[in-house]
């Protein structure tokens, strides 16, 4: 029946069988026709195509040919968090694809895993470009983290002589 092979989805492969005189495929509802040794296969999805083969002589076997489908991907990413202190880290993760690629990827842990983390300084736009390892599609997906700095505090008051029991405001500038 051939080789097992990988497509992109919308796109057909020539199926190549050998050996027999007639030739019986199933399923038919994506091959240019069932009867030949060379059907072309339009499959949507993941599709195993049956071949009988009969020689002259009547004698028959059969063989099976394994066709996967690659879909175009749908990239998101989940942040979180994603607003942060600065200094914190943040754990990015993606989903929808087979390979990724983060940007900045200069301030990511590992800029080609799903699940990745970075501390960063400022507010920050990542994106991951989500692939399937054929190459036949990709989809970009974007997250701001927005980046926040502590809160800074001075005391009015440096030295302050109270008497127990006594209440006193602290006053901050």
């Amino acid at each position: 029946a051939g080789f097992d092979s990988v497509i992109c989805k919308d796109k057909s492969i020539m199926l190549n069988a050998k050996g027999a005189d007639i030739y019986t495929w199933l399923p038919d509802a994506s091959l240019s026709c069932t009867d030949c040794a060379s059907p072309l296969a339009s499959p949507l999805y993941n599709t195993t195509y049956f071949l009988t083969g009969t020689n002259s002589y009547g004698c028959k076997a059969n063989d099976s040919v394994n066709i996967s489908v690659k879909q175009p991907a749908d990239v998101s990413i989940s942040v979180s968090p994603d607003t942060i202190c600065v200094g914190n880290a943040v754990q990015l993760r993606a989903t929808g694809a087979e390979l990724y690629s983060w940007q900045p990827s200069s301030s990511v842990v590992n800029s080609n895993d799903s699940i990745t983390s970075s501390i960063p300084k400022t507010n920050t736009t990542y994106s991951v470009i989500g692939k399937d390892s054929k190459g036949c599609f990709s989809d970009t997906a974007y997250e701001v983290v927005n980046v926040f700095p502590y809160p800074t505090l001075q005391i009015q008051d440096s030295a302050v002589v109270v008497e127990a029991g006594t209440a006193f405001q602290i006053n901050t500038i």
